[in-house]
């Protein structure tokens, strides 16, 4: 006789360290290995006491996401386990600055692999990076002040790009910055008129 699915799955998401629960903990299914994660609103996510159910079994990679740690492949051992726990990850925070020194707001940041090739801007406003992926990504936008924290990153150099359009990356250091998590940078953006851009003298823009 066919063992019976159970009717819905059902996992306890807990920090590593602490033991303690995890809240708004989502069961992240990307596409393929290239397809990042997120933390979409629309999914169900973990309650108070870290339980996450769902309904569907997972099919193909599956992971669990929350913000600050890194994603946990899902398999077998956490079904039948029905508990998961996942370990903090590194951060990076990023503050943007025009050549007057005042926040900008918008700026999309783009973390990805040192040795990354691609220089495609992503249309996400937000993803974490897949570890199943050649290429990991990274998405966050500046606030109102200017500033953006990459939350939940392994602990290995990576690096930022930055776009908005009409604006460039000041000079080719800031362009393609590297760094290591945990930091605190600021970057600064050059308002771009028509082909030239509002920059102090002896300053070049950066470009990709």
């Amino acid at each position: 006789m066919a063992e019976r699915e159970p009717a819905g799955w059902r996992i306890t998401v807990r920090d590593a360290a602490s033991g303690e629960p995890i809240e708004g903990a989502v069961l992240s299914m990307p596409a393929d290995q290239e397809t990042q994660l997120t933390l979409d609103e629309s999914l169900p996510h973990s309650n108070s006491d870290g339980l996450l159910v769902w309904n569907t079994r997972p099919i193909g990679d599956a992971f669990v996401v929350a913000d600050g740690y890194l994603p946990h492949p899902l398999v077998a051992a956490d079904l039948a386990a029905e508990s998961v726990a996942l370990r903090a990850g590194g951060s990076i925070r990023v503050r943007v600055l025009s050549t007057q020194g005042n926040p900008i707001e918008g700026v999309k940041l783009v973390l990805r692999g040192s040795a990354s090739a691609d220089g495609s801007i992503p249309s996400a406003k937000f993803s974490i990076g897949n570890p199943f992926s050649v290429d990991p990504e990274w998405v966050v936008q500046t606030d109102a002040k200017g500033e953006a924290e990459f939350r939940g990153l392994p602990q290995r150099k990576l690096k930022i790009k930055q776009w908005l359009e009409g604006h460039h990356p000041l000079t080719t250091q800031s362009a393609h910055y590297e760094t290591t998590p945990p930091a605190d940078i600021a970057l600064v953006m050059a308002e771009v008129w028509g082909c030239a851009a509002e920059i102090p003298a002896g300053l070049q823009v950066a470009r990709w």
